[in-house]
């Protein structure tokens, strides 16, 4: 819908593809029920960064998206890089462990030439890989 909305009124539109780093290391060392909590602690801490109009969701396993109406590349990469930041900042104690986490993040914008929100997705998810391979906890 919100591609549909950008298009008809040529309106910015961005997503974040985000992706928890090393999170196969969490469930392993520490158990899936830890895991599901840092996946709670990093959803809450997207959630509240998200401004109202923001659309927040989980994309599958460790990945999240977050669609950005009305944000050009720039803002969404300050909005991107915010929430990095925090969840880098997060810490918590787990059965006397302490356990951080950080994610990467890829942003795609919309533009006249994209076809579709696969599309979009897929860009977006580009950008993760490039984040990833330039060392991870970075917003690309």
């Amino acid at each position: 819908n919100e591609l549909h909305r950008a298009r008809r009124h040529k309106l910015d539109l961005s997503i974040i593809f985000f992706d928890l780093d090393n999170f196969k290391n969490v469930n392993d060392v520490h158990g899936h029920q830890a895991g599901d909590e840092v996946l709670r602690r990093v959803s809450g801490t997207i959630l509240q960064e998200k401004r109202l109009e923001d659309i927040a969701g989980r994309y599958g396993g460790e990945e999240m998206v977050l669609v950005l109406p009305e944000t050009n590349s720039r803002n969404a990469a300050i909005i991107g890089e915010r929430i990095r930041a925090n969840v880098e900042k997060m810490a918590f104690n787990w059965e006397g462990k302490e356990i951080r986490q950080t994610l990467s993040g890829g942003i795609a914008t919309y533009n006249a030439d994209t076809p579709d929100v696969l599309s979009l997705v897929r860009e977006a998810d580009q950008a993760v890989y490039m984040a990833k391979g330039q060392g991870k906890n970075r917003i690309i």
